[in-house]
């Protein structure tokens, strides 16, 4: 009797369990699905609205570069660096008074040098500038494709990401005589790399050819960003491998992330979208929660209901086969209440 009780038990409990776990695995799947392909399109839209801010920002500032190079004062200046020295002396003086007035006129620069075309600092607006290591064939690179982009980078010196662009200065004859280096502080990009209203839910990132975080959208970043902040090197590298491909990581600070990259040409930075998993998942994980306490739940009604429908069923059944016993071994005083208005009795 007791087996009958124990498979009644089971066989309620399977009933419910079978059916509900393959239907909430099934539409926990479709779900995980759906939220893995909403955040790669969320996360490329985030990533492309970057690349596009960043590549108009860089070219206005290719613009201000180009202008700059064009001044009366820069090409008289390294017209006559072959001259004597007292004159060569109060070129610079000149240069370096016009460089310091446009310095402060122009919040987004930090630095202008002007060199000669051996890489010789002709006149800047600082006492010490840091030269930016140009191409060794720079004049001729300038000459074909106007201005030459150093790789941004991490700047020790400016403590903050910086972009350098080299314009060719060019004298009446087209000859070049020199060139102005515009270095320009990367952080004036930092509220465009996300629209606070339009842009989707993430964080963006821009790292320089080593791997370095030199700038980010959200504040924390920007306030902690420098050379120390990394991504690890198997990361980065399987990011740059996918580009557009979703994939899942060791965030900054040891956190779950799931992010995609985009490769800029110009200027050569890579730019990574990227999003909390605990912020992404938060709902999922809540509503597996409530599914599993929800069908603990029903077992527990489940057991109770065929526990108690057991006991209805055997017991009747054990009383009948002891008053059968009786009966076989002579005892005919055998008599049965009936306590249930239904076939068992």
């Amino acid at each position: 009797m007791k087996s009958i009780k124990s498979k009644i038990i089971v066989f309620s409990i399977l009933a419910t369990l079978i059916p509900s776990l393959g239907l909430g695995i099934l539409s926990f799947q479709q779900n995980e699905t759906m939220i893995s392909e909403n955040v790669t399109r969320e996360l490329r839209a985030l990533a492309n609205h970057a690349s596009r801010e960043l590549d108009l920002w860089t070219k206005d500032q290719v613009y201000i570069a180009r202008e700059l190079s064009t001044s009366k004062i820069l090409i008289e200046g390294l017209s006559q660096i072959n001259q004597p020295d007292n004159i060569l002396l109060t070129q610079q003086i000149l240069l370096e008074h016009y460089l310091k007035s446009v310095h402060n006129k122009l919040e987004t620069v930090l630095e202008l040098t002007v060199i000669d075309t051996e890489g010789k600092v002709i006149a800047s607006n600082i006492s010490t500038p840091v030269i930016e290591s140009l191409p060794v064939n720079w004049p001729e690179s300038a000459s074909i494709q106007g201005n030459v982009v150093i790789p941004p980078h991490w700047d020790n010196f400016y403590s903050t990401a910086t972009l350098s662009i080299s314009v060719p200065v060019l004298s009446i004859d087209d000859y070049i005589l020199g060139a102005l280096i515009v270095t320009f502080d990367l952080r004036f990009v930092q509220s465009s790399l996300k629209d606070s209203l339009k842009s989707p839910p993430g964080d963006v990132l821009l790292l320089d050819q080593s791997g370095n975080i030199m700038l980010a959208s959200h504040t924390w970043a920007h306030e902690e960003t420098n050379t120390s902040l990394t991504l690890a090197p198997e990361v980065l590298q399987r990011l740059q491998d996918n580009p557009g491909e979703f994939e899942m990581f060791q965030g900054l600070h040891q956190e779950k992330a799931i992010g995609l990259a985009y490769m800029s040409e110009q200027p050569p930075i890579t730019i990574i979208a990227t999003r909390s998993r605990e912020s992404i998942y938060a709902t999922w994980i809540q509503q597996r929660n409530l599914f599993i306490g929800f069908i603990s739940a029903l077992l527990l009604v489940v057991t109770a209901i065929a526990f108690r429908m057991g006991h209805a069923i055997v017991v009747p059944w054990q009383r009948l086969i002891c008053a059968t016993e009786r009966i076989v071994k002579g005892d005919l005083n055998v008599e049965l209440n009936t306590t249930q208005q239904n076939e068992m009795g």
